[in-house]
């Protein structure tokens, strides 16, 4: 005990055997980086990784896009696929849809234009529909017009991959992600059952 009453000889326990503890703790943070380094590898391995961008046709929903495109593909996130949510289409005659339109049209020709990141991914356009998507034959409609028809080759490889793949889904809220993704997965899963 010294002069002042502090006992300086009961250290902390991990004293008792300090290179060991370090030992121990730089394993942890070895395998730790291990498991980082592989999510890293599987998230930009583009044989099992696809990034879907989400959008609606506003210039924000665009805007949000393409910075979150740069962001993935700046950190080699493999990205081909951008879905287009909730198009209206030109013949609708109401004055507010009207407005609507000429918004969509005008955020859709930035992407079609080639002014935006977004103009080269394989775009697949959703019309708005006049319900909300729930259930398995809606999710069934949704995967038919967004990943067949017009839209199948786009959609063949990520579909018909073999083995297990990640597909991401990613966008601004409210964009239609969950619905989507769900969608995507039925579409898949009835191709891997057929």
């Amino acid at each position: 005990t010294s002069v002042t009453g502090v006992q300086t000889c009961a250290l902390p326990i991990c004293v008792d055997n300090p290179a060991a503890k370090i030992d121990a703790a730089v394993d942890k943070l070895q395998r730790w980086q291990a498991r980082v380094d592989n999510l890293q590898r599987l998230l930009t391995d583009p044989e099992v990784t696809d990034f879907v961008v989400v959008a609606i046709p506003s210039r924000l929903s665009v805007a949000e896009s393409a910075r979150l495109l740069s962001s993935l593909v700046s950190q080699d996130v493999p990205v081909s696929q951008l879905v287009v949510n909730q198009i209206i289409t030109k013949d609708a005659t109401a004055a507010y849809l009207g407005r609507v339109v000429k918004e969509q049209q005008r955020a859709l020709k930035s992407v079609d234009s080639g002014s935006s990141p977004l103009s080269r991914l394989q775009i697949s356009r959703v019309p708005f529909f006049d319900l909300e998507i729930r259930g398995v034959f809606p999710l069934k409609f949704l995967g038919g017009v967004a990943f067949g028809g017009e839209h199948e080759a786009t959609w063949r490889e990520t579909l018909q991959a073999e083995g297990d793949r990640f597909v991401f889904v990613g966008g601004k809220g409210g964009v239609g992600k969950t619905t989507t993704s769900a969608a995507l997965a039925d579409r898949k899963s009835t191709r891997l059952n057929s």
